[in-house]
Protein backbone atom coordinates (compact mmCIF):
# COMPACT_ATOMS: atom_id res chain seq x y z
CA UNK A 1 0.00 0.00 0.00
CA UNK A 2 1.37 3.64 -1.03
CA UNK A 3 0.00 6.89 1.01
CA UNK A 4 -1.07 9.33 -1.23
CA UNK A 5 -1.96 12.27 -0.50
CA UNK A 6 -4.20 15.50 -2.15
CA UNK A 7 -3.85 18.67 -1.17
CA UNK A 8 -6.58 21.60 -2.15
CA UNK A 9 -5.54 25.05 -1.37
CA UNK A 10 -8.61 27.81 -2.02
CA UNK A 11 -7.57 31.32 -0.79
CA UNK A 12 -9.86 32.95 -2.86
CA UNK A 13 -13.20 32.47 -5.45
CA UNK A 14 -10.10 33.65 -7.98
CA UNK A 15 -7.25 31.21 -7.51
CA UNK A 16 -7.34 27.43 -6.74
CA UNK A 17 -4.64 25.34 -6.39
CA UNK A 18 -4.85 21.10 -5.74
CA UNK A 19 -1.41 18.87 -5.92
CA UNK A 20 -0.90 15.06 -5.73
CA UNK A 21 2.15 13.54 -4.26
CA UNK A 22 3.22 10.42 -3.35
CA UNK A 23 6.29 9.15 -0.94
CA UNK A 24 8.79 6.92 -3.12
CA UNK A 25 11.24 6.01 -0.16
CA UNK A 26 12.20 9.12 1.35
CA UNK A 27 11.53 11.45 -1.70
CA UNK A 28 8.24 13.29 -2.11
CA UNK A 29 7.04 12.98 -5.62
CA UNK A 30 4.53 15.21 -7.18
CA UNK A 31 2.12 13.56 -9.72
CA UNK A 32 0.22 15.95 -10.90
CA UNK A 33 -1.09 19.43 -10.15
CA UNK A 34 -3.88 21.92 -11.11
CA UNK A 35 -4.90 25.68 -10.75
CA UNK A 36 -7.77 26.74 -11.77
CA UNK A 37 -8.46 30.39 -12.33
CA UNK A 38 -11.03 32.70 -12.03
CA UNK A 39 -12.79 36.42 -11.62
CA UNK A 40 -15.28 37.96 -9.60
CA UNK A 41 -17.44 37.96 -11.95
CA UNK A 42 -16.85 34.02 -12.72
CA UNK A 43 -15.31 32.34 -10.14
CA UNK A 44 -13.59 28.91 -9.74
CA UNK A 45 -16.04 26.53 -9.60
CA UNK A 46 -15.38 24.55 -6.47
CA UNK A 47 -17.14 21.36 -8.63
CA UNK A 48 -14.50 21.67 -10.88
CA UNK A 49 -11.85 20.93 -8.26
CA UNK A 50 -14.40 18.41 -6.65
CA UNK A 51 -13.96 16.42 -9.54
CA UNK A 52 -10.40 16.70 -10.37
CA UNK A 53 -9.96 15.72 -6.50
CA UNK A 54 -12.73 12.39 -6.99
CA UNK A 55 -10.74 11.54 -10.31
CA UNK A 56 -7.53 11.38 -8.54
CA UNK A 57 -9.02 9.55 -5.61
CA UNK A 58 -9.82 7.07 -8.03
CA UNK A 59 -6.36 7.20 -9.95
CA UNK A 60 -4.38 7.26 -7.08
CA UNK A 61 -6.02 4.52 -4.52
CA UNK A 62 -5.11 4.93 -0.69
CA UNK A 63 -5.58 8.49 -1.18
CA UNK A 64 -5.98 11.47 1.71
CA UNK A 65 -7.01 15.05 0.99
CA UNK A 66 -5.87 17.49 2.97
CA UNK A 67 -7.34 20.58 3.29
CA UNK A 68 -8.10 23.93 5.09
CA UNK A 69 -11.48 23.67 7.13
CA UNK A 70 -12.47 27.07 6.85
CA UNK A 71 -12.14 26.92 3.01
CA UNK A 72 -13.59 24.42 2.04
CA UNK A 73 -15.98 22.85 4.68
CA UNK A 74 -18.55 21.42 2.12
CA UNK A 75 -16.48 20.29 -0.26
CA UNK A 76 -14.77 17.97 2.86
CA UNK A 77 -18.77 16.85 3.53
CA UNK A 78 -19.30 15.75 -0.06
CA UNK A 79 -15.74 13.83 -0.62
CA UNK A 80 -16.38 11.90 3.24
CA UNK A 81 -19.58 10.91 1.33
CA UNK A 82 -18.19 9.36 -1.39
CA UNK A 83 -15.63 7.61 0.81
CA UNK A 84 -13.00 9.65 0.16
CA UNK A 85 -10.35 10.23 3.39
CA UNK A 86 -10.51 13.83 4.10
CA UNK A 87 -7.89 15.18 6.93
CA UNK A 88 -8.35 18.77 7.55
CA UNK A 89 -5.07 21.31 8.00
CA UNK A 90 -5.98 24.22 10.01
CA UNK A 91 -3.95 27.08 9.10
CA UNK A 92 -1.86 29.13 11.79
CA UNK A 93 0.92 30.57 12.34
CA UNK A 94 3.30 27.11 13.44
CA UNK A 95 0.99 25.23 11.16
CA UNK A 96 1.95 27.44 7.79
CA UNK A 97 5.82 27.44 9.91
CA UNK A 98 5.50 23.84 9.42
CA UNK A 99 4.83 23.94 5.48
CA UNK A 100 7.07 26.15 5.09
CA UNK A 101 10.66 24.90 6.74
CA UNK A 102 9.09 21.28 4.94
CA UNK A 103 8.90 22.66 1.49
CA UNK A 104 12.65 24.15 1.95
CA UNK A 105 14.30 21.58 3.32
CA UNK A 106 12.86 18.94 1.04
CA UNK A 107 14.19 21.29 -1.55
CA UNK A 108 17.30 21.91 0.21
CA UNK A 109 17.87 18.08 0.72
CA UNK A 110 17.30 16.75 -2.97
CA UNK A 111 14.01 15.20 -1.54
CA UNK A 112 11.86 16.26 -3.63
CA UNK A 113 10.71 14.85 -7.46
CA UNK A 114 9.04 17.53 -9.31
CA UNK A 115 7.69 17.22 -12.82
CA UNK A 116 9.03 19.87 -15.65
CA UNK A 117 6.27 22.76 -15.14
CA UNK A 118 7.24 25.75 -15.85
CA UNK A 119 4.57 27.85 -13.93
CA UNK A 120 5.30 25.67 -10.91
CA UNK A 121 9.07 25.98 -11.26
CA UNK A 122 8.58 29.45 -11.38
CA UNK A 123 6.42 30.16 -8.40
CA UNK A 124 8.82 27.59 -6.57
CA UNK A 125 11.83 29.93 -7.50
CA UNK A 126 10.13 32.99 -6.64
CA UNK A 127 8.73 32.01 -3.13
CA UNK A 128 10.95 32.28 -0.07
CA UNK A 129 11.08 31.19 3.51
CA UNK A 130 11.12 34.49 5.83
CA UNK A 131 11.18 34.44 9.78
CA UNK A 132 8.69 36.70 10.78
CA UNK A 133 9.72 36.17 14.71
CA UNK A 134 12.26 34.61 16.27
CA UNK A 135 11.62 30.96 15.41
CA UNK A 136 8.60 31.26 13.62
CA UNK A 137 8.55 31.06 9.87
CA UNK A 138 6.38 31.19 6.88
CA UNK A 139 6.35 31.40 3.09
CA UNK A 140 6.74 34.63 1.03
CA UNK A 141 6.40 36.13 -2.52
CA UNK A 142 6.32 39.31 -3.92
CA UNK A 143 3.34 40.67 -4.71
CA UNK A 144 2.94 40.03 -8.43
CA UNK A 145 3.39 36.20 -7.66
CA UNK A 146 1.68 33.69 -5.97
CA UNK A 147 2.44 30.97 -3.62
CA UNK A 148 -0.99 28.41 -3.91
CA UNK A 149 1.50 25.44 -5.98
CA UNK A 150 3.97 25.85 -3.28
CA UNK A 151 1.39 25.41 -0.06
CA UNK A 152 -0.83 22.53 -1.91
CA UNK A 153 2.65 20.87 -2.87
CA UNK A 154 3.73 21.74 0.97
CA UNK A 155 0.36 20.38 2.45
CA UNK A 156 0.41 17.42 0.79
CA UNK A 157 4.46 16.54 1.61
CA UNK A 158 4.16 17.57 5.34
CA UNK A 159 1.32 14.84 5.65
CA UNK A 160 3.28 12.08 3.64
CA UNK A 161 6.22 12.71 5.62
CA UNK A 162 5.12 13.07 9.12
CA UNK A 163 3.02 10.23 9.33
CA UNK A 164 4.14 7.19 11.16
CA UNK A 165 3.46 4.55 8.42
CA UNK A 166 4.82 7.09 5.90
CA UNK A 167 7.12 4.44 4.22
CA UNK A 168 4.28 2.80 1.95
CA UNK A 169 1.54 5.64 1.75
CA UNK A 170 0.44 8.21 -1.16
CA UNK A 171 -1.46 11.62 -0.52
CA UNK A 172 -2.80 14.55 -2.70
Amino acid sequence: MRLSATSKVSPTTTRDCSGSCHLDDDTVVLDRINTWTGTSEHPVQISDVETWLTQASATYHSVTVILDPWQAIGLAQRLKRRRIRVEEYTFSAPSVGRLATTVHLLLREHRLALPQDAQLLDELANVRLRETSPGVYRMDHDPDKHDDQAIALALAANHLITRPEKRQWRAY
